[in-house]
């Protein structure tokens, strides 16, 4: 079982200063010690955020959401941009075995559906030969959907890969959102989830 990857962002700290009123100048035939400044206290270490939820506020994206279903004429739904020639190819099964590798590189990613969201289609995950060889694909800026139904569909995706952790509740998350398959039960999330994510630029995926 793949455990994922989360990113946490830590939040910026803002420290104050004041100022106090120096004393008024003691006669010039007073030698007066100077009072040393006290020294400021270390700051506190940054917290970390709470993640957000992986997959968006689905509310908030219904409107992008109502082209998840629209398929070319020629029976290939696209979304984004249109994927290059000279960009590496590569499966899913590869993709997996080469994943320290690939982290942080841009490819094309050949590979079949296994899962859709079901709330809004705003990822999906692709297997390889095995079925424990799978990446998940979304954007992080949550704005390219596909269909529901896609899951069997061959698709060809580009985009930036990256190896990350996905914290229990995000983990339970997807899981939540998935299509159960017949005779599946949903899965309960104990711990944190290393996953293999393609931030997609651009994607086409067809049926068969």
């Amino acid at each position: 079982m793949h455990r994922s990857i989360v990113v946490v962002a830590a939040l910026a700290l803002s420290t104050a200063c004041s100022k106090e009123e120096a004393p008024a100048a003691a006669p010039a035939a007073t030698t007066a010690a100077a009072t040393a400044a006290a020294p400021a206290a270390p700051a506190a270490p940054a917290a970390a955020a709470a993640p957000a939820p992986m997959g968006g506020d689905h509310a908030e994206h219904a409107a992008s959401a109502a082209t998840r279903d629209q398929v070319d004429a020629d029976g290939v739904v696209r979304r984004g941009a249109k994927l290059s020639p000279d960009v590496e190819l590569v499966t899913v099964s590869a993709a997996v075995k080469r994943g320290k590798e690939l982290n942080g590189k841009k490819i094309k990613l050949h590979g079949k559906v296994s899962d859709v969201c079901t709330k809004m289609g705003c990822w999906f995950v692709v297997q390889g030969d095995k079925p424990e060889d799978t990446i998940r694909i979304s954007t992080k800026s949550h704005s390219i959907f596909v269909p529901m139904k896609a899951v069997g569909y061959t698709a060809t995706v580009e985009g930036t890969l990256s190896l990350r952790v996905l914290s229990k509740e995000a983990a339970q998350h997807y899981e939540d959102e998935r299509q159960l398959k017949e005779g599946e039960q949903k899965k309960v999330i104990t711990g944190d989830v290393d996953e293999i994510f393609i931030d997609v630029a651009g994607l086409e995926m067809k049926q068969g």
